[in-house]
């Protein structure tokens, strides 16, 4: 079902976390080959409950459904319930940004069972997908917190099979580490102790710093057989040629499901010579 799977994208234009959201949930819905007028298609984005509930009623139905609330209260009871009642075949998920993680202690406004962290939706929309492709009764909206997280869990270790690539995350921001490492998770690539030798080893980095170099060396020494990438979107050409004269591969973070698909094609098309 997955190669005709719609998916609405509930998220403000402002919300700067826009540009991520859609490549992620492009990267696992959308196949590879599919040009961009598909991904129109199986992908729409509203930037308001108010015209998603409009988009719905003038007949256009969604198997999957991912909002991002990035302030609290900034979505009206009403609508929500309003959203949901149209939708009862549906599948949910409520990514809450840094400013809201803490709101099932403050607010109750969505079910519980649907709402993650922003930097697990990578793993969450592969959880969701599962379920579409084999028919698995969705987690009830009525369910409470320890339902929700006994099918969170379990659901977490269906989604690891090995691709036979492994790979280890370094890096300061902890809740995009986090996110690299859910994204990695939903590709089926194997996370590793730091005492391993990955395949790949990915620093994530909102700038080039010199600890951002001093970092890269240290971990080009320990690794010196993992191939490196350096998930950053603010480099300079120069500092793009000399990341490359390193052996660091810089990559997009806004990009990084895409790329990381990519990436794990075209090392499972050559013959491994480690």
């Amino acid at each position: 079902m997955t190669g005709n799977l719609t998916t609405l994208l509930i998220a403000h234009d402002s919300s700067p976390e826009l540009p991520s959201l859609r490549e992620t949930i492009l990267s696992l819905v959308v196949p590879p080959s599919a040009g961009s007028s598909t991904s129109k298609e199986r992908l729409h984005t509203a930037p308001s409950l108010d015209e998603a509930i409009t988009e719905i009623q003038a007949g256009w139905f969604p198997d999957l459904v991912v909002v991002y609330q990035g302030v609290p209260d900034e979505f009206p009871q009403s609508q929500i319930d309003e959203l949901i009642g149209l939708l009862p075949l549906a599948r949910f998920i409520v990514a809450f940004g840094p400013w809201c993680e803490s709101v099932g202690r403050t607010e109750q406004r969505w079910p519980i069972a649907w709402c993650i962290p922003i930097r697990h939706l990578a793993t969450r929309v592969q959880r969701e997908l599962l379920g579409l492709n084999t028919d698995k009764p969705i987690t009830p909206p009525t369910a409470s917190r320890d339902e929700a997280f006994s099918e969170s869990a379990a659901r977490v270790n269906s989604t690891t099979a090995g691709s036979g690539l492994s790979a280890a995350v370094f890096g300061d921001d902890r809740h995009f580490v986090e996110t690299v490492r859910d994204q990695l998770i939903a590709s089926s690539v194997d996370l590793v102790s730091p005492s391993a030798t990955p395949d790949f080893v990915f620093v994530p980095a909102t700038r080039m710093s010199d600890h951002t170099d001093s970092e890269l060396r240290r971990l080009r020494n320990e690794y010196p057989n993992s191939e490196m990438f350096l998930l950053s979107d603010l480099l300079t050409p120069g500092q793009i040629d000399q990341l490359l004269a390193e052996d660091v591969v810089p990559i997009s973070q806004l990009r990084f499901g895409e790329e990381l698909a990519g990436l794990i094609a075209s090392q499972k098309a050559r013959p491994v010579t480690r």
